[in-house]
Parts: C-alpha cells; sequence; structure tokens
C-alpha cells in the first residue's frame, strides 16, 4: 500500500519508518517530524499507536496532554517546525539545501554551458565564413563563366572570319588559275634562234613569224623574253 505524508504529500519510501496519528489516522514520514532514524527506532509499540501528530496534539486540551510524553508534546505544528528547519529541509521530502558536492556540480555545470555557448558561437562563425567563402566561390564562378561566355563567343567569331578567309583564298585562286589559262593561251615559246647581244627580241620575232607566214606587228606582241641565262 502506498502511503503519503500529510506533511509535505511525498510518497513515504520506507515501509516502516514513519509515524501514524491515533486521531486523524495521517500518516507523517519522519524528516517532515524531525525525528532521527535511531530515536524511532527506540520508541516503544505503544507510544507509536498512541501517537499523535502535531496538528491533532495542538487540537487537544491540555489536560488531556498529560500522557504525551515532554518531547513529543512540546513539538511544534509540523509547518513552524519546517519554517524552523528550512535551512536543512525543503517543503517537499528528500529536498535537502544544496552541498558542497551540489555547489561543485553546479559550478561544474555552469561551465561546461559556457562551453557550450562559447562552442555553439564558434560553429556559427564557421558556417558564417563557409557561407561567405561559398558566396565568393559562387560569384567567382558566374565571373568565369561569363568570360568562358564571351571567349567562346570571339572564338565563333574569328572561325567564321576564317572561314570567310577560306573562301576567299579559294575564290583567288579559281582566278588565278583562270587568268593563267587565259595568258597561256597567247603564250608561244620559240626556240632554236641563237642569241646575240644587243638584240631585238620583238623584231627577231615578226621575222621568225613572218618566215612561217603568220603576220604580225608590234600590237600583237605583249611581252618577248628569253628564258634561261645567256650561253657564252
Amino acid at each position: 500500500m502506498d502511503l503519503t505524508c500529510s506533511g509535505c504529500e511525498s510518497e513515504i519510501c520506507s515501509t516502516d519508518q514513519y509515524m501514524k496519528c491515533s486521531s486523524c489516522k495521517k500518516y507523517y514520514d519522519l524528516v517532515c517530524l524531525n525525528i532521527p532514524v535511531q530515536s524511532f527506532k527506540n520508541y516503544k509499540p505503544e507510544h507509536k499507536e498512541s501517537w499523535n501528530c502535531p496538528s491533532c496534539l495542538c487540537s487537544l486540551p491540555k489536560s488531556d496532554n498529560s500522557r504525551f510524553s515532554v518531547g513529543i508534546a512540546s513539538q511544534p505544528p509540523i509547518k513552524t517546525m519546517l519554517s524552523n528547519n528550512c535551512e536543512n529541509v525543503n517543503m517537499k521530502r528528500g529536498s535537502r539545501v544544496k552541498t558542497t558536492e551540489q555547489e561543485s556540480t553546479t559550478t561544474d555545470t555552469s561551465l561546461l554551458l559556457s562551453e557550450i555557448r562559447l562552442l555553439r558561437q564558434e560553429v556559427s562563425d564557421l558556417k558564417q565564413q563557409n557561407t561567405d567563402i561559398g558566396l565568393k566561390l559562387s560569384n567567382f564562378s558566374d565571373a568565369l563563366n561569363q568570360k568562358l561566355e564571351d571567349f567562346e563567343k570571339k572564338m565563333c567569331a574569328k572561325d567564321e572570319e576564317i572561314i570567310l578567309l577560306k573562301s576567299s583564298i579559294l575564290q583567288l585562286e579559281h582566278k588565278l588559275n583562270l587568268s593563267e589559262q587565259e595568258t597561256m593561251k597567247t603564250e608561244l615559246e620559240i626556240i632554236g634562234i641563237p642569241e646575240e647581244n644587243n638584240e631585238n627580241l620583238c623584231h627577231i620575232t615578226m621575222l621568225t613569224a613572218n618566215k612561217i607566214g603568220v603576220q604580225l606587228n608590234d600590237l600583237d606582241i605583249d611581252e618577248v623574253y628569253r628564258i634561261g641565262q645567256k650561253t657564252h
């Protein structure tokens, strides 16, 4: 059966270390009654059975107090007793004032919390730095991509220009070939004519043409020249 202390309203953990009021039938633990465990063990059974709580004891007529021991009868009410011993016991059962060990634990906890806050701040700073670095890298990447895009456009323009130049070269080569072919139609090579000093090649050409039955004049000849070096 679970017993509840009427003084602190907490569950009485020990099943044999408590006092039951013979008048109101309420239960009280030894902590709220400020009764040492050793003193409780020395109580006689008849004393425990006839025990009255401080509240009931105060409500009894004075003539009836003679049957109680001075130590028990002189106990103040529970609330007054708890107030006088507030330095050692809180209203909740088993809740004691912080000991030196508890204070040390609290100090360690405070230091740990402070270190955790500092660590969180450092993590937050690192996240911000990473964000800034990521933003810079993103901006650099965008600028690099823009430069690459501009370079590709220039290369495409150069490629188109090269294609146009190649087309122009092909057209010029074709025109040159046609011109050479047209020129070759009017060219005539004469061999076997001895070379002399101060010779007139145009006159020699017209004489040669007349000998083979071709009539030429100065307007029909554009240019006359010998091929090769002069032989001695």
